[in-house]
């Protein structure tokens, strides 16, 4: 079963521009809005090369090359091809323009220092072995 979704905007939530010259850009997070729906995604990166500025989807390595020693990275997100030239052709834009618009997704609980969302527990002492029902 396929539902083909055609309509889709794009929306850049988040970029964070980093501190050192190179040919790593910046961070960035998008939205895709399918009109009742909404996907954040995490991670691109935007990156200059020789032709200007580009976007690279969310990548993890693989394992050096025993020859070269060379890395190759591998997608962690598929796309149709359209939507991922959407993605991409947002995020330049939104990285050359610094136009970053407000998540449409709620922000997560948050978390205490040891990482465990917080929530209140209540608990009953039983004064003996008996008192415990099992």
């Amino acid at each position: 079963m396929s539902n083909a979704v055609s309509n889709y905007a794009v929306s850049v939530v988040r970029i964070n521009r980093s501190p050192k010259p190179g040919t790593f850009k910046a961070h960035v997070d998008v939205e895709v809005n399918f009109g009742n729906d909404v996907v954040q995604l995490k991670n691109f990166k935007v990156m200059e090369g020789e032709n200007g500025l580009w976007a690279a989807a969310p990548s993890n390595p693989g394992k050096p090359n025993a020859e070269t020693g060379k890395v190759t990275y591998f997608d962690t997100l598929g796309f149709s091809q359209s939507l991922e030239y959407a993605i991409k052709d947002a995020i330049v834009k939104a990285y050359e323009e610094n136009n970053v618009v407000k998540s449409l997704i709620p922000p997560k609980v948050k978390k205490t220092t040891t990482g465990a969302p917080t929530r209140q527990v209540s608990v009953q002492s039983h004064s003996s072995d008996e008192d415990i029902p099992f």
